[in-house]
């Protein structure tokens, strides 16, 4: 007997509704990922590999949107879908809770959570913490040199850190993780 594992499916809807965040930035990084999903003449669903410290296959769905409008530099929308990609694995796959977005700087972009912090405590870090670093390319042959500056850009941050480079062309994501 052929014992079959079941596809994990995620959706871009899901970012969305992620509501630590403001919810114009977390539509700016779903739109950006369906927006770079389409340029790439994908079809919702399509197969999404993550490989390296997360590895498994997953089916990727999204809703067209009407108006990409805004979206025309495609590098820069690249990066937006990097945020909401890494986010969607962060809290879909590594079952983590996001907390907050970090500021230009320290090397990393967000904080998540194994647990729901207090609203007078969400600023507090501690070693408990995730540090997500996101990055985000539409072509498959920048992923890996992203993956490694991000793990570059991210040997300062304290504690667990995940550097998850997302490309769009194949799709797929690269992971990376250090404690």
């Amino acid at each position: 007997m052929t014992v079959r594992k079941r596809i994990k499916e995620l959706s871009i809807e899901k970012i969305r509704m992620l509501g630590v965040f403001n919810e114009n930035i977390l539509n700016v990084w779903a739109d950006a990922c369906t927006i770079l999903l389409e340029y790439r003449k994908h079809s919702s669903p399509v197969e999404f590999n993550i490989n390296g410290a997360i590895n498994e296959i997953t089916l990727l769905d999204w809703k067209t949107i009407t108006n990409n409008i805004g979206f025309e530099d495609l590098e820069e929308t690249a990066g937006e879908a990097g945020y909401g990609i890494s986010l969607l694995i962060a809290t879909e796959i590594a079952e983590l809770i996001p907390v907050c977005r970090r500021a230009k700087g320290d090397g990393v972009d967000i904080v998540c959570s194994k647990e729901i912090k207090d609203d007078e405590n969400f600023l507090n870090t501690t070693q408990e913490d995730y540090y997500i670093e996101c990055k985000g390319t539409r072509s498959r042959v920048y992923a890996q040199r992203y993956l490694s500056n991000g793990i570059q850009q991210s040997k300062n941050a304290p504690g667990n850190v995940y550097v998850i480079s997302t490309e769009f062309e194949t799709p797929s994501a690269l992971t990376h993780f250090r404690k």
